[in-house]
């Protein structure tokens, strides 16, 4: 029975992913509110959002702004996103932040399309 359960629960999770995500370690500057920049390090990159480790935790549905600095672009992309999940984790800095980019849909950037071409 807890296979079944296992099978049913990643079925839910991989529907629920509409890009796939790809393992890309990377600096990531944040600010929350336009308030001071934060130092954070990527863990893994879609279409969708980014998941990131981070010294301060989020609360569900808080905005972020995201410089996200990639060796083969001389400027860091700029993304909006909000925060799906924050928990502790002592492998990513204090917090693992899931976030989903806000108002993403398509290849509306260039430069995350290229960076998503470039890892996978």
């Amino acid at each position: 029975m807890s296979s079944l359960f296992f099978r049913k629960r990643n079925s839910a999770q991989s529907e629920k992913r509409s890009f796939k995500r790809i393992p890309f370690v990377f600096d990531v500057d944040y600010t929350s509110n336009n308030f001071d920049r934060n130092k954070g390090k990527g863990i893994n990159l879609s279409k969708g959002g980014l998941l990131l480790g981070t010294g301060l935790r989020f609360t569900y549905g808080q905005e972020l702004k995201f410089f996200i600095k990639v060796p083969a672009f001389q400027d860091p992309i700029t993304l909006m996103g909000a925060v799906v999940r924050s928990r502790e984790s002592d492998k990513y800095g204090g917090y693992e932040t899931a976030v989903n980019f806000k108002n993403f849909s398509g290849p509306k950037n260039p430069n995350l399309e290229k960076v998503i071409h470039l890892y996978s």
